[in-house]
């Protein structure tokens, strides 16, 4: 097992979150992300004046790997 770290800024999170995954691959850490990103959005959308979910992945050195974002946008008509 490899240790990643990601840290989520969500809706309804005060500042950001971080935590700390053991995966397998560097693809299961990204599929982690991905997952930890459905499961904010699924707590509901953001909505002003946040307008997006966000997961970053990192390395066990803190470097940066990946992010992930769900973004909202709004466009009146």
């Amino acid at each position: 097992m490899t240790t990643f770290y990601i840290q989520a800024l969500g809706r309804d999170l005060n500042g950001p979150v971080e935590a700390i995954l053991d995966c397998s691959t560097i693809d299961d850490a990204k599929a982690e992300a991905r997952r930890v990103l459905a499961e904010i959005a699924a707590g509901g959308l953001p909505k002003n004046p946040m307008d997006m979910l966000s997961v970053e992945l990192f390395d066990v050195d803190h470097r940066p790997i990946m992010e992930v974002r769900l973004i909202l946008e709004e466009i009146d008509k």
